[in-house]
């Protein structure tokens, strides 16, 4: 008798987690929305690369890929976009601040601080249009607001700076990822290296 209950329920059990696994409808894939700028809607894609083409071209960005050349005698990567997404949180630190940051990851190469590097996180504010990176930001930064506390973390103290990221929640588990799509970030890395 226990062994027939026992195999009954353990047929119910896995019944269920059969029935728990299969999706009812497919569910379309969210894309970042398009963000609005001097009063104009530009796709995602257009504002990302308008940002990222300032940055690559920016006297800073521009002395760590010389440094990077002239240390090793060899001409530095090209920049490329490999891992992109929108990352929206509700109720960051205690001023409870809404956040809205797009996360990426590129290939370049670049040298600071006595060091080499082949790929860079990077963190583009949506609210100011800013583009933050881990060299960029500090131990400093977590001593001020809760916002640049959320800036230093997302791009330089947290889970998102390890080469092995795959999407994990970089601040709590109710936070929102939105991926940039394959063919966006060709097109970004096109346009890039023009």
């Amino acid at each position: 008798m226990r062994k027939t209950l026992a195999l009954v329920l353990t047929l119910v059990l896995a019944l269920s987690l059969c029935a728990c696994g299969q999706k009812t409808a497919a569910e379309p894939e969210a894309t970042p929305a398009p963000v609005v700028m001097d009063g104009n809607e530009i796709s995602i894609k257009d504002y990302l690369i308008e940002q990222l083409s300032a940055y690559i071209h920016s006297d800073e960005y521009l002395k760590r890929e010389e440094a990077f050349e002239e240390t090793f005698q060899k001409e530095a990567q090209p920049f490329a976009v490999t891992y992109a997404f929108e990352l929206k949180m509700d109720g960051y630190g205690n001023e409870n601040l809404s956040l809205d940051f797009f996360m990426i990851k590129a290939n370049c190469n670049y040298f600071v601080d006595g060091c080499g590097f082949d790929e860079i996180s990077l963190l583009v504010d949506y609210d100011t249009g800013m583009v933050y990176d881990s060299v960029s930001v500090d131990e400093s930064w977590m001593e001020k607001g809760n916002k640049e506390e959320a800036i230093y973390v997302a791009v330089a103290g947290g889970c998102f700076v390890d080469s092995r990221y795959n999407g994990e929640p970089i601040f709590v588990e109710s936070e929102t990822h939105i991926p940039l799509s394959e063919s966006d970030i060709v097109q970004i890395n096109e346009a890039l290296s023009k």
